[in-house]
């Protein structure tokens, strides 16, 4: 932890950008400047803002609240409806 943290300190330009320092303050370098949209990042901030507008009369009970964003799993997660998803049965086909 402690090579990680004198990495970050002593390598890379403190603005946060990620790049090494040396080659993010050379004037002779050029850079190319890409744009995403991480869609994890949009549904949690989707559903953050639905949740303080849920409690927008009560804040503290989201005191302590953290939300992240994973990978939707349909044997895990909720389907659109609010619901567990159900379970297919399979069924065993007699060969004979």
């Amino acid at each position: 932890m402690e090579a990680l943290r004198q990495y970050e300190e002593e390598l890379l330009c403190p603005c946060g950008c990620g790049q090494l320092m040396e080659e993010s303050h050379d004037p002779e370098s050029a850079w190319a400047v890409d744009t995403f949209k991480c869609m994890a990042r949009r549904a949690r901030e989707a559903v953050e803002a639905k949740d303080r507008e849920k409690h927008k009369d009560n804040p503290s009970a989201l005191d302590g609240m953290f939300w992240y964003a994973r990978p939707y799993d349909p044997e895990r997660d909720l389907d659109r409806f609010g619901k567990r998803p159900g379970r297919r049965r399979r069924r065993q086909v007699d060969e004979n």
